[in-house]
């Protein structure tokens, strides 16, 4: 069982866009996932089942689970066998001190950063700078991509990673920043992007082969 978690500590950077994404491309693999929603205020479980419903038969594979705690789950009894375990998490940035934990091995992290959102561009990578140096301390490794997300939305694409680049520069995170990146997708309701944007799909799915899933 692969587990990934989407997790940054700022809002509106498209956490729940990603892990919906995300649990959507792999079920349509054929992958059988369990989606598993750590955020109150996330609407990850309208977005698949309106999904379910949209294409009968195409996202069964895709089982929803809210745990009634906000912390990382380390026990998946009684939620069947999932290939793929896709958290959709709150901006509480203990989630990502979680993954520092022993118990907690395993994880694949993606933590979305929006390259003109300058609190985000301020704040992820400094928590994720604590988080990095922690794991050396426990001796717990973490297989995080910082993946920049709604790039292209006021500036070239090319500029917004090279806005990342350098940021992440700054805090020895270069090494952590993704391969690929994903395109502004415009303002639909619900924000999912897999039917209208084959660049926002193509490249989520690249970066999820990156981390190994």
């Amino acid at each position: 069982m692969l587990k990934l978690l989407v997790n940054a500590p700022k809002g509106g950077i498209g956490k729940t866009t990603i892990a919906t994404n995300a649990a959507l491309l792999l079920a349509k693999e054929g992958k059988k996932i369990l989606a598993c929603k750590l955020s109150g205020s996330s609407r990850m479980d309208e977005h698949i089942q309106a999904k379910q419903l949209e294409y009968p038969g195409l996202y069964d594979s895709i089982t929803i689970w809210e745990p009634d705690n906000d912390k990382l789950p380390t026990n998946f009894q009684g939620q069947g066998n999932p290939d793929v375990v896709v958290v959709d998490s709150d901006d509480y940035w203990k989630i990502l001190n979680d993954l520092v934990d022993k118990k907690n091995k395993g994880w694949r992290v993606i933590a979305p950063i929006v390259p003109n959102e300058p609190e985000g561009m301020q704040v992820i990578p400094d928590e994720l700078a604590t988080v990095f140096m922690q794991s050396q301390i426990t001796g717990v490794s973490i297989k995080l991509k910082i993946l920049p997300n709604k790039c292209g939305e006021k500036d070239t694409i090319e500029n917004d990673i090279s806005l990342v680049k350098i940021r992440l520069q700054q805090k020895s995170l270069l090494k952590a920043l993704s391969s690929y990146y994903l395109p502004y997708a415009g303002m639909f309701y619900p924000p999912v992007f897999i039917d209208t944007s084959n660049l926002f799909r193509d490249q989520l799915r690249a970066a999820l082969k990156e981390l190994g899933i």
